[in-house]
């Protein structure tokens, strides 16, 4: 039995959202967001599935024009974002580039929006998360004046205590 390209799932955690998928690789802490046509692809690796058989689901379910550098492109990206299991007897495909695939089918208009697609997310870390215009914020109940700031949607409010950060809404905004 011939072994095709297959999904990873361990190390894996995965999110549908809308026919698009969120990956999270937990060995290299990095998130990716597959597109439908990707996403589709990578539901279907499961080591037996055979490229061709791919080239057919997607012009099935998205009604993409049959074309195994699709598939091929969208395995690329996969493998490049480390979301395909690593086998030895996996022959590795030759290099197919987004411009040859657009040109040999003419993709044009909503037809360019399902090419293949693996994205990088670039997650902050908190102390990004928590700053605002490159100073840090304050937090529900902080002071707050005109040298600080709240963290959003918070205002800054007088208080019986002084300015604090408040959620909107609160009278005396300052």
């Amino acid at each position: 039995m011939a072994m095709y390209p297959q999904a990873r799932r361990e190390g894996v955690l995965l999110q549908e959202i809308d026919g698009e998928i969120i990956a999270y690789n937990t060995t290299s802490e990095q998130i990716y967001l597959l597109n439908s046509t990707t996403a589709l692809v990578f539901e279907h690796l499961d080591g037996a599935t055979n490229p061709e058989a791919l080239t057919s689901v997607m012009t099935e379910r998205l009604g993409l024009p049959a074309d195994p550098g699709l598939v091929a492109l969208a395995l690329q990206e996969l493998r490049q974002a480390g979301l395909l299991e690593e086998e030895a007897a996996q022959p590795q495909q030759p290099v197919v580039t987004r411009r040859e695939v657009m040109k040999r089918l003419s993709l044009t208009g909503a037809l360019l929006a399902l090419m293949p697609v693996v994205q990088s997310v670039v997650v902050p870390t908190p102390a990004m998360a928590a700053s605002v215009g490159g100073r840090t914020c304050v937090g529900q109940g902080g002071s707050c004046d005109q040298n600080t700031v709240c963290c959003p949607p918070l205002q800054c409010t007088g208080t019986v205590e002084g300015p604090k950060c408040s959620p909107p809404g609160r009278a005396d905004v300052l």
